[in-house]
């Protein structure tokens, strides 16, 4: 949770000086500004926001929901398509705690509180394409593949009474899953004449060899042309 405030907070640091630099450039002639879009060749883009698992079997214990954090970088072919690469991290933290009486062996449980924490790190790479809808607004949906790492953590500690009074005890989980995945993505923003973007951008990974699992996204992003 730290690491991701952090991110956030680098997130408004970087969009508290765009807009600054928006201002500043307002005092400028046009002669100091980029003639055409078209000059821009790479791009830097950074976004924090929402993400959570849809599986299409409805199995609730299968779906997680948390923040996303991602920074890309962008490079404009000849050919009219931009080549990206992306790195995403995620993360879900969730708790039960819960009691019962019922009977396990000769023990009667009396309680247990479990806390998990599941990340995802992703690396993608893949293809997009900018269409100016009119002046500085543009939507770029995009397509490529997604090598995703699943981290698990568990913990969970039990309560237990029998005739000599309560005892616990503790348990701890670690798992770790690799999944190749086909991202779809899609693109809103406003860029300025300086090379600045603010934007939102929403879109999905599909799971390869679980074709009923997808990861759902919605961030804003703020980024810089160049």
């Amino acid at each position: 949770m730290r690491v991701l405030i952090g991110y956030c907070l680098l997130l408004i640091v970087i969009l508290c000086l765009s807009i600054a630099h928006l201002f500043a450039q307002s005092d400028s002639t046009k002669l100091s500004l980029p003639p055409s879009s078209a000059n821009y060749k790479n791009s830097i883009r950074v976004g924090v926001g929402y993400f959570w698992d849809d599986n299409k079997l409805g199995n609730l214990e299968n779906m997680y929901s948390g923040q996303a954090f991602w920074i890309e970088g962008a490079h404009s072919l000849k050919s009219g398509l931009t080549l990206t690469g992306r790195y995403t991290y995620e993360q879900a933290n969730y708790s039960f705690i819960g009691f019962s009486g019922h009977t396990n062996s000769n023990f009667v449980v009396e309680g247990r509180t479990n806390y998990y924490e599941r990340i995802y790190l992703s690396f993608d790479l893949g293809v997009s394409k900018a269409l100016r809808l009119t002046g500085g607004h543009f939507v770029e949906p995009g397509l490529g593949f997604t090598y995703l790492r699943q981290l698990f953590v568990g913990s969970s500690l039990y309560l237990y009474k029998d005739e000599n009074g309560f005892f616990g005890e503790g348990y701890a989980e670690l798992d770790i899953h690799n999944e190749i995945c086909l991202a779809v993505g899609f693109s809103y923003y406003y860029r300025s004449k300086s090379g600045y973007c603010l934007g939102m951008r929403t879109g999905f990974n599909k799971w390869i060899g679980i074709p009923w699992l997808e990861q759902k996204y919605f961030t804003p992003f703020v980024g810089l042309y160049f």
